[in-house]
């Protein structure tokens, strides 16, 4: 790593309602790996958190993905799960027109903790490879309301755009931190009115 390189610490949560695939895009970003009875098993309560660190230029970058891990269930997750987070994988199932409607109340729910000025979300239509039931100008309208370009069209089964999600979520949160840590930096820097120097270094003492 190189001596000007900075270390940043990540921190994306998935959010979305029951049996929209999260656990099933957490596999398959975890361990590339699909499951399909993963919506019908029973969900252990908690959360399950995927850790690994990367480079992004000369940065060295620790990221962790949480899952709900069927946590939702009760409706509202617990603060820890909100605490320090830098980015939001919003999931919806493109089959089910409800999942896609609930979403606000998702972001709502995070507002309570998290600072969405300041986060990162992506909007993911998960299960693409199956029937689509959310209309393109829906998806759009709500990608504006959540103020993000980043809105895809995934599938955990096939693992078909699921990883350029992650990645760009990522990239998107580091360009985020990477700039306000160099306008933090400059930020007590003041300009030097090198003339005012000079002529109060040519006032007389007595």
């Amino acid at each position: 790593m190189a001596a000007s390189s900075i270390e940043y610490n990540y921190k994306v949560i998935l959010l979305g309602g029951v049996g929209v695939g999260k656990t099933a895009l957490f596999n398959r970003i975890k361990l590339d790996e699909f499951h399909e009875n993963v919506g019908t098993a029973p969900s252990t309560i908690g959360s399950d958190v995927y850790r690994f660190s990367t480079t992004i230029g000369d940065d060295k970058v620790n990221v962790s993905l949480w899952d709900t891990a069927g946590a939702e269930l009760f409706s509202t997750l617990p603060t820890n799960y909100y605490r320090d987070t830098s980015g939001a994988l919003l999931v919806y199932c493109v089959e089910d027109n409800y999942t896609f409607e609930s979403l606000q109340e998702w972001i709502d729910d995070a507002d309570r903790y998290i600072n969405s000025e300041e986060t990162v979300w992506a909007l993911i239509g998960n299960k693409c490879d199956l029937y689509n039931e959310v209309e393109e100008y829906r998806v759009a309208a709500q990608c504006k309301r959540m103020s993000t370009d980043l809105c895809y069209q995934c599938s955990a089964k096939t693992g078909e755009n699921v990883m350029e999600a992650f990645q760009d979520i990522i990239a998107s949160i580091h360009k985020n931190q990477a700039a306000t840590k160099l306008q933090q930096s400059t930020k007590g820097d003041q300009p030097i009115n090198i003339y005012e120097e000079q002529k109060s270094s040519h006032r007389c003492s007595c």
